[in-house]
């Protein structure tokens, strides 16, 4: 079983000169019989580093705050039980008071549930258990006393836990279902007066509705961005939006215990289960290969303001741009013309790809026309064939994309497209309407673009004009017209 390569999307750097008890939470790990993978050792030593506090003279952790996101069956259950299990047992305060430190999860239910079926059996069938004076299994007081008078207490998911406790380190496991931040208030008073407290965070990534996740998220983010090394330590493995999420080299690049605790058979069980009942695969990208899941298939383009730009007496005249697109199946592709002041018009829409090399190519001649192409799109595979003929073909990236679809809506908006309803000699429709009326949005970083794989109308008509649109713009070209361009789509 080959292992994962996976490499972190955002990740706060080891600062070399710092102390770090990372090696002593490994150790713990050791004994559990759970030895940490890579990603938890570097994790570790950098959520370990310390600093001497310069008001008080007291050492404490260089982080406050240690947050780490990454998909599900990825260790970082073990990575908290270590963590806790460090604090509870070798953590010298400054002031020699035993340590108290209070788990969350995101039910007090799910809470409990953990904390009995896999911290407690973890540590009971190890060395570890002979320091546990008593495991506590009351519905209202669940957790660990210790036998030097430390103590793991599991709280419930409300801003009243706690209340009036006092806690050395807050644990906050699956942040993703919180829609408010009533468990960092019940936390926060209760570590005010601990000099040396810390807070951990674990989860996998949420929904629009995942308040503290994403706050927690974009400020990590930016602390990574800007080499940051006080506030919040953070950790992100996750996988690229646009990627394909059936494909294994996808799971590679975002699940690093792939290989070590986990194989790709157990990813694919998964991803089979859950296609049965998500064909989309909203859910699996959302906890397997921790991606934020968005509302993104409303109606994007509103019928009454796709009529007012229809005009059927249009037409696009040189210099020319050419888009081409297809279906995710290659099942049809479409060509649209634009030009440089912005009118457009869909000139072939048919079933199948084969096709599409040959026209495109004598359009381009006849034309004098760049061809744009999303490279990792459908049609991406005909790049070659159509550059093998003398084709000027600019390639469209996914940044690239996100900023075109958001050009032509906005234009769109400001009324500056018109619209020329051709019917298709070969379907009896108009194309660019339907895939209008039938499209949506696939949420990419902060952006989007069209969703190609949420709805079963074919939508190439329009990312064609997308993308010839985009290039028009100036995105990824050198025919940038005005902000004032007047877009004519077919």
């Amino acid at each position: 079983m080959s292992r994962s390569s996976a490499m972190p999307r955002y990740e706060t750097m080891r600062t070399a000169s710092r102390p770090t008890f990372g090696h002593r939470v490994a150790a713990i790990a050791e004994k559990l019989g759970q030895p940490f993978m890579p990603w938890q050792k570097q994790w570790a030593l950098v959520a370990g580093e310390m600093v001497r506090d310069d008001e008080t003279g007291v050492w404490v952790p260089a982080y406050p705050e240690a947050f780490a996101t990454l998909p599900r069956q990825q260790g970082k259950t073990l990575w908290i039980l270590a963590e806790e299990l460090d604090r509870a047992l070798l953590w010298s305060a400054y002031d020699r008071k035993p340590q108290s430190i209070a788990y969350t999860g995101q039910t007090g239910l799910e809470a409990r549930k953990k904390f009995k079926k896999e911290h407690v059996p973890l540590i009971r069938h190890s060395a570890l258990w002979a320091a546990v004076q008593r495991p506590r299994y009351a519905a209202e007081d669940t957790g660990l006393d210790f036998k030097n008078g430390a103590i793991l207490t599991i709280w419930a998911n409300s801003e009243e836990s706690g209340h009036g406790a006092v806690i050395d380190m807050a644990v906050m496991d699956e942040i993703w279902a919180d829609a408010d931040n009533r468990r960092e208030q019940a936390a926060t008073p209760a570590m005010a007066t601990r000099h040396d407290r810390q807070k951990l965070i674990v989860s996998t990534a949420g929904t629009d509705a995942s308040t503290l996740y994403l706050s927690k998220q974009s400020a990590g983010r930016v602390n990574t961005v800007e080499s940051k090394t006080t506030g919040i330590a953070y950790l992100e493995f996750g996988a690229d939006p646009d990627a394909d999420p059936e494909d294994p080299a996808t799971w590679r690049s975002c699940m690093p215990a792939l290989g070590y605790t986990i194989s790709e058979r157990t990813v694919r069980t998964a991803l089979e289960e859950m296609k049965a009942i998500d064909p989309d695969l909203v859910e699996f990208r959302r906890a397997w290969l921790n991606i934020t899941k968005r509302a993104s298939f409303e109606r994007v383009i509103p019928p009454d303001l796709w009529a007012a730009a229809c005009d059927p007496n249009v037409a696009p005249a040189a210099p020319y741009v050419i888009g081409l697109d297809g279906t995710p199946n290659q099942s049809a592709a479409s060509i649209v013309v634009a030009d440089a002041e912005g009118r457009v018009e869909l000139v072939d829409h048919r079933d199948g790809t084969s096709w599409a090399v040959e026209r495109t190519v004598g359009l381009a001649a006849d034309l004098n026309a760049k061809v744009v192409v999303h490279s990792s799109g459908p049609v991406g595979n005909l790049i070659p064939a159509l550059r093998a003929a003398d084709v000027d073909v600019v390639e469209y990236g996914t940044r690239e994309v996100v900023y075109a679809s958001a050009e032509f809506v906005e234009h769109l908006a400001d009324r500056h497209v018109r619209v020329r309803p051709t019917v298709c000699q070969h379907c009896g429709r108009v194309p660019l309407t339907v895939a209008v009326e039938g499209a949506t949005r696939l949420p990419v970083g902060d952006g989007w673009r069209w969703a190609r794989k949420s709805t079963d109308v074919d939508i190439s008509p329009l990312m064609a004009a997308t993308l010839a649109v985009g290039l028009v713009a100036g995105i990824g070209g050198d025919m940038a017209t005005s902000v004032d361009v007047q877009i004519m789509a077919i």
